[in-house]
């Protein structure tokens, strides 16, 4: 779940000099063109109110942020529920999903 708040709050992160994981993701990543915007957007004395999000502008590392939340999430949670009930699995990350506020923010950054 945390790295699906990390995904919304990006924003807010950078201009508050939290740590985040998506922003890690973009430093230690491979894409030059997401880096070079992240460098950009962190020498801003402002970003605004924290939104809009930005997710265009880093849609690799917003996959892959949200790729290895699912992950984690269906392997915690499939180990947490019992065998009768792992088909509920995919719909809890679902419900995460929705209520942390990251698939509107998913659409925005899928080209």
């Amino acid at each position: 779940c945390q790295i699906m708040d990390d995904i919304v709050d990006m924003v807010s992160d950078i201009q508050a000099h939290r740590h985040n994981y998506v922003v890690s993701l973009i430093h230690h990543g491979p894409n030059p063109v997401e880096k070079d915007r992240l460098s950009k957007m962190m020498n801003l004395k402002s970003i605004g109110d924290g939104g809009p999000f930005y997710g265009n502008c880093f849609p690799e590392a917003i996959i892959q942020a949200l790729k290895i939340s699912r992950r984690l999430l269906k392997d915690g949670l499939g180990a947490l529920f019992s065998n009768e009930h792992q088909a509920l699995v995919l719909p809890a990350i679902r419900f995460l999903e929705e209520s942390i506020g990251v698939l509107h923010l998913i659409k925005e950054a899928e080209p």
